[in-house]
């Protein structure tokens, strides 16, 4: 008899020294293919099917419902490995503009340092000047009551 090769379900388990440290991308996406997998509609249409033509009693539907319940829990655990699911929209919009700003200000200064090379000035220049009295301010604002610098 030829029986068909069935794999092993450990074919596809590497262990952390294999693949080295697993990152939140691949929890997440391991996450999102494991949730494609479960059919959770099946499972509800057989119950409620075997409750209307009387294979289960309306009274044992709680005691016959416990398969379906397990998927709904892996299915809840799967999903809090997400990052971000629990995010609300407030708060994903106030990242996307910090984001949003931040590359602006990354733009910039690309800007200036490229017209600065076009011009053929010494780069950022402007900058150094700024960084020295922040830092002069700084300093300053350091100062204790006797005059002593305090260090950070």
């Amino acid at each position: 008899m030829n029986t068909p090769a069935v794999p092993s379900p450990l074919a596809n388990v590497v262990s952390a020294d294999d693949q080295g440290t697993s990152s939140a991308d691949d929890v997440e996406f391991d996450a999102i293919e494991k949730l494609k997998e479960f059919e959770v509609l099946p499972t509800l249409y057989s119950l409620l099917h075997d409750l209307q033509t009387g294979h289960i009693k309306a009274k044992d539907f709680d005691n016959n419902a416990g398969s379906l319940r397990l998927k709904l829990s892996l299915i809840r655990q799967y999903l809090s490995q997400i990052e971000g699911i629990s995010e609300t929209v407030k708060s994903r919009e106030v990242k996307i503009d910090n984001l949003k700003t931040k590359n602006y200000q990354k733009w910039e200064l690309l800007q200036r340092i490229k017209s600065s090379i076009q011009d053929g000035q010494p780069a950022l220049e402007e900058d150094a000047a700024d960084d020295a009295n922040t830092k002069k301010s700084d300093t300053e604002a350091n100062k204790d009551a006797d005059g002593d610098v305090e260090m950070n």
